[in-house]
C-alpha cells in the first residue's frame, strides 16, 4: 500500500509478497522449517527473515532466523560487505 510510512522500504523497493499471498502456500512452504527453528531456539527467538534483503518475501528466500541474525542481515551490513 503506498499510503503505508514505510512502503518506501518495501513495495517502494519492488519487494513483495504475492508468492505468500495465499497463506496455505506459507504454511505448507514454511511449517516444517518454522517448527525445526522453534525447536532450537526457542519461539522468541524464531523471526521470517528475507535471504537477499532486496529479494521477495518467497520460500526460495526466505529462512527462520534469530533475532540476532535478522539484525545482522541488513541492507546496511549487506552493502559494507560488499565493499
Amino acid at each position: 500500500n503506498p499510503n503505508y510510512i514505510e512502503w518506501q522500504y518495501y513495495g517502494g523497493r519492488g519487494i513483495n509478497s504475492d508468492y505468500f499471498e495465499d497463506f496455505m502456500v506459507f504454511y505448507f512452504e514454511m511449517f516444517d522449517s518454522y517448527v525445526a527453528h522453534v525447536d532450537q531456539y526457542g519461539e522468541k527467538d524464531t523471526t521470517l527473515d528475507r535471504i537477499d534483503v532486496n529479494g521477495n518475501y518467497e520460500t526460495s528466500n526466505c529462512r527462520w532466523a534469530t533475532c540476532k541474525e535478522q539484525a545482522n542481515n541488513t541492507r546496511m551490513r549487506q552493502t559494507r560487505e560488499e565493499k
